[in-house]
């Protein structure tokens, strides 16, 4: 959020670059949350987890290289929700196998 201080900015800009900011941040939380839960608690994944996602989400970033214009903020988020989905079936399918039955 602090980025969007920078230069000419307004209350309603700010409030436009909220509400998507808060959209990726519950996002990306879930997406550690899991991986700290799928990797035993390993801060370590978790923090490169969040230095990819912080590469690839970038202007400069990998999905920068690979889509143009506007739909680039779209498809990291969607690649997040992709992740976290195929992570939460991964670890839950395990959870199941590993409960006593």
């Amino acid at each position: 959020m602090p980025l969007h201080f920078m230069g000419d900015f307004s209350l309603a800009s700010l409030t436009s670059a909220l509400v998507p900011l808060l959209i990726v941040c519950t996002l990306v939380r879930l997406l550690l949350g899991m991986v700290l839960d799928a990797t035993g608690g390993s801060v370590l994944a978790a923090a490169l987890t969040h230095t990819m996602f912080n590469r690839s989400n970038n202007e400069e970033g990998i999905i920068a290289g690979l889509i143009e214009g506007n739909a680039r903020k779209l498809a990291g988020s969607l690649a997040v929700i992709v992740l976290a989905v195929v992570l939460s079936l991964i670890t839950g399918r395990r959870r199941r196998s590993e409960q006593p039955g």
